[in-house]
C-alpha cells in the first residue's frame, strides 16, 4: 500500500507517515510500497512509552504534541503571573471597574463645571449669575442625561 493509504489504515495524516519513515519507525518495501502488518509492528516497537529511545524523537507525536502544548500554556500562565507580579497586568474585573469609575466622573465632572462657569459667562454677557447657572445647568443636565451608558466589553 502506498504513504496515504497506509495513513489511513494507521489512522493518522500522511504528514505523521512521511515522520515515522523519516524517523527510521518504519521502512519502504523496496518497490516503494509499506507492508501494513511489518510497518504497524515497527511503528509500535518505535514509540512504546514503555522503551524510551532515549530522545524525544523516538516518542510518539501525540505526545510531544501534547508536551509541547503543556509546556507553551505553562510558560504562558508563569509570563502572565509574572506580569500579574510586576504590576504590568490588571484583571478584567479590575479593568472594568477602573474604565466605569473614570466614565462615572467624566459624567459627574459636568454639574460641577456648569456652577463654577456660569459667573464668568453672565460677566461676559453682562447678564444675571443666577438666569446663567439655572440654563446652563439645565442643558448641561440635558446633555449628560443624553449620553449613552457606558458599556465595557474587554476581550
Amino acid at each position: 500500500m502506498n504513504k496515504s493509504q497506509y495513513a489511513r489504515h494507521r489512522g493518522v495524516s500522511p504528514k505523521q507517515v512521511r515522520r515515522a519513515l523519516a524517523l527510521g519507525w518504519i521502512t519502504l518495501e523496496p518497490d516503494g510500497s509499506i507492508d501494513p502488518a511489518k510497518a504497524d509492528r515497527s511503528w509500535a516497537a518505535a514509540t512504546d512509552p514503555a522503551h524510551p529511545r532515549g530522545t524525544a524523537a523516538a516518542r510518539p507525536s501525540t505526545y510531544i504534541d501534547a508536551r509541547l502544548a503543556t509546556q507553551l500554556s505553562t510558560t504562558a500562565l508563569r509570563g502572565l503571573q509574572l506580569q500579574r507580579q510586576r504590576a504590568q497586568l490588571v484583571s478584567r474585573r479590575e479593568a472594568t471597574e477602573a474604565v466605569q469609575m473614570l466614565a462615572d466622573r467624566a459624567r459627574s465632572s459636568w454639574d460641577p463645571w456648569a456652577a463654577r462657569i456660569a459667573p464668568e459667562i453672565a460677566d461676559s454677557l453682562k447678564v444675571d449669575v443666577e438666569l446663567v447657572r439655572k440654563v446652563l445647568g439645565r442643558y448641561v443636565g440635558e446633555h449628560v442625561a443624553s449620553l449613552p451608558p457606558t458599556v465595557i466589553e474587554l476581550r
